[in-house]
């Protein structure tokens, strides 16, 4: 491939979008990270406070890991990372929509899961509104 190839407006988009997310998983990996720190030293107090938190990134984690697969990829281009972004919002829409964001487990840490996993769908459709708005501002 040839400098000018590499050097598309398209492929420019990709590797500003790429850049973008290794930020974002440093990001996400930092929050769980130090929150895990957090927990360790006082966990009683900091569970309280930070479980959430931890858990909500390690959600969004896992998104940006598959949004940055996709985007190493040799064979990527704007059309496959539109169509993933897109199918993972409705995806996640689907998910919002039709599940119940209170869970019905005799468990009540499954319940909380439940309902931090319902409101991280609810992020992760906004996040991968806004990577698509990323790569074509002006056509979505």
């Amino acid at each position: 491939m040839t400098t000018e190839a590499r050097n598309t407006p398209e492929r420019n988009a990709l590797n500003d979008l790429s850049r973008y997310v290794a930020r974002q998983i440093l990001r996400m990996e930092g929050i769980a990270k130090s929150g895990m720190e957090t927990l360790t030293d006082n966990f009683i107090d900091s569970f309280e406070w930070q479980a959430e938190h931890i858990f909500k990134a390690n959600i969004k984690l896992e998104f940006f890991v598959e949004v940055n697969k996709l985007l190493c990829d040799e064979e990527c281009n704007e059309e496959a990372v539109k169509f993933y972004l897109r199918h993972t919002a409705e995806h996640k829409t689907d998910d919002v929509m039709h599940t119940d964001p209170y869970g019905h487990s005799s468990n009540g840490a499954s319940n909380l899961a439940h309902r931090w996993r319902y409101e991280a769908n609810k992020d992760i459709i906004h996040l991968a509104l806004n990577l698509l708005d990323r790569i074509t501002p002006d056509a979505e």
